[in-house]
């Protein structure tokens, strides 16, 4: 392994090749040390990872495993779709290691925002799947598809919109929900999602970057 870690260039990519699951988080774990830039490209908050310091358990959905790396620059980029409440733990999570991750991390403006409405649509089209002769698929219900349904309509929500005055992020919020209300006959809190919204935007809108 040793001799595999110096033959490493300026920049290395761990790529999955199959569904998930395939050891990416522990080997940029492994990777994160020799590197002072940690990135993840895309994405959401899916099964995560699990990493273990000095026989501590943390587990991280949103932010790459390299992230226990004291000192490293951490990119969140363009292609994620982020769940704020997620993201927020994973910052306490860190913070009670002892690491202040807030000073090196940095989000791309252009990477969405997944809403908790995304979790209930992904619900509603699963249970819609259900009925069909091609049945479910599988989905873990958190999101993530419904989020990226959004970016690829042009519709959503991204990371950028903390950057507003509350009031219109308060409007971008409602005008969504109102939206997704209407056509996928669910019935979403608008007021939990701006809630979540600012709270994010008091911590992280130093972080999101362009």
């Amino acid at each position: 392994m040793q001799n595999l870690l110096n033959k490493l260039g300026q920049v290395t990519a761990v790529i999955g090749a199959q569904w998930g699951d395939e050891g990416k988080g522990k080997a940029v774990d492994i990777l994160a040390e020799k590197y002072d830039v940690i990135v993840r490209s895309c994405g959401g908050a899916n099964a995560g990872h699990t990493i273990y310091v000095d026989g501590n358990k943390h587990v991280f959905h949103l932010l790459p495993s390299g992230c226990m790396h004291k000192g490293k620059q951490v990119v969140l980029g363009p292609g994620m779709v982020i769940h704020l409440p997620t993201l927020l733990e994973e910052i306490e999570t860190l913070k009670e290691a002892g690491i202040d991750i807030i000073p090196n991390l940095h989000i791309s403006s252009a990477a969405h925002i997944l809403l908790d409405f995304h979790k209930e649509i992904d619900a509603a089209l699963e249970t819609q799947r259900s009925k069909n002769s091609s049945g479910e698929i599988g989905t873990t219900k958190r999101g993530i598809g419904p989020a990226y349904m959004d970016k690829a309509e042009r519709v959503g929500l991204r990371m950028e919109t903390l950057l507003l005055p509350e009031d219109e992020i308060s409007s971008s919020v409602k005008k969504r929900t109102d939206t997704s209300n209407k056509r996928f006959n669910i019935k979403t809190d608008a007021d939990s999602e701006i809630k979540n919204m600012i709270e994010a935007k008091n911590l992280i809108a130093s972080c999101i970057h362009t």
